[in-house]
């Protein structure tokens, strides 16, 4: 005997499906030529007030931690990484 499919419930929806995203972060992708230039900001308000990470630590371990061509420490022009009081800015472009 063969059984009909059975149909998904209704709370099953394709956006629970996806992965969850990061408070905080907030990606943007600007087309520069052939170049596509990616914006990442990490708001570490919330971290900060009950202090839990100084955002000044979280800029310094991105600037050691960051690969460029798989190296760490090898920002150079490609890779920016900037903080304005308690947000964080990375700017790429890519590939990196």
């Amino acid at each position: 005997l063969a059984q009909a499919p059975r149909a998904l419930p209704a709370y099953h929806h394709a956006a629970f499906s996806r992965t969850m995203a990061i408070k905080g972060l907030k990606k943007k992708v600007a087309v520069k030529g052939k170049k596509a230039l990616l914006k990442y900001t990490v708001d570490c308000q919330q971290p900060a007030d009950d202090n839990i990470i100084e955002p000044k630590d979280l800029e310094k371990f991105f600037k050691d931690r960051i690969k460029v061509e798989g190296k760490t420490g090898n920002l150079g022009d490609k890779v920016t990484v900037s903080r304005e009081k308690s947000k964080i800015h990375v700017s790429a472009e890519a590939p990196f």
